[in-house]
């Protein structure tokens, strides 16, 4: 931590409504990108794009740290005084070691699509699948991101979030089982989601929900994967 220097912070309102902010950081010691990301850092940088459907990009220039925001005129109403973007670096915590087991050995480097629009659930749905075993999450925060993830890349597993974004992911879900994909719904209103057609039977996971309970949900959709 340095007290000299200076922050710079810039809005400007786009065509759309919409609201950039700029920050730069000048005239303080050179800046070395973390070895670490804390979660303060991670938080700023997943919440603009999970919960405001926003932009955000954070860089380690040697001169100071730059930042730039995009936000969506549905969630500008007035600026009428300075803003200021803060981030307090503080270490995550390590993820849960889960104790081995053939059970659990079979969600071992496992590419999994997570498609959630809550960014605190996202990333702590994201810590539970690592320290089950999955070598990669790729996370979602709308349904045509998801699309786009499932036509480029090949997945064992996928949770999906019922309600995202004020859409209903059931077509969605139609696409990743035609692509060979098991999957798993979470939701707020856990076994009182009525489903019918080809969803009858989906395994659907109540938020909040524990690593045991997304482990046994997890494997007993895994054993639905056609050999």
């Amino acid at each position: 931590m340095s007290t000299e220097g200076t922050v710079h912070v810039a809005l400007g309102i786009r065509a759309d409504g919409g609201l950039d902010i700029r920050w730069r950081e000048r005239g303080g010691p050179p800046v070395q990108a973390p070895t670490r990301r804390g979660f303060g850092s991670v938080v700023i940088e997943r919440t603009v794009p999970f919960d405001l459907q926003g932009t955000a990009e954070i860089r380690y220039a040697l001169s100071g740290l730059e930042a730039d925001f995009y936000l969506p005129a549905k969630h500008v109403v007035a600026v009428d005084r300075d803003m200021a973007i803060g981030c307090d670096a503080v270490a995550p915590e390590e993820a849960p070691v889960v104790a081995g087991s053939t059970e659990i050995n079979r969600l071992n480097s496992t590419s999994i699509l997570l498609l959630e629009d809550s960014m605190i659930i996202a990333l702590e749905t994201e810590d539970m699948l690592y320290a089950l075993g999955a070598n990669r999450v790729t996370t979602a925060s709308t349904i045509a991101e998801a699309d786009a993830l499932l036509a480029a890349g090949r997945f064992d597993l996928a949770v999906l979030d019922i309600n995202v974004a004020g859409q209903v992911s059931f077509d969605f879900a139609q696409r990743v089982r035609k692509a060979g994909v098991p999957y798993i719904f979470a939701s707020g209103y856990g076994d009182q989601v009525a489903l019918d057609g080809e969803e009858t039977g989906t395994i659907v996971l109540q938020k909040p929900f524990e690593l045991e309970h997304l482990r046994q949900a997890l494997l007993m959709s895994l054993a639905t994967r056609p050999a």
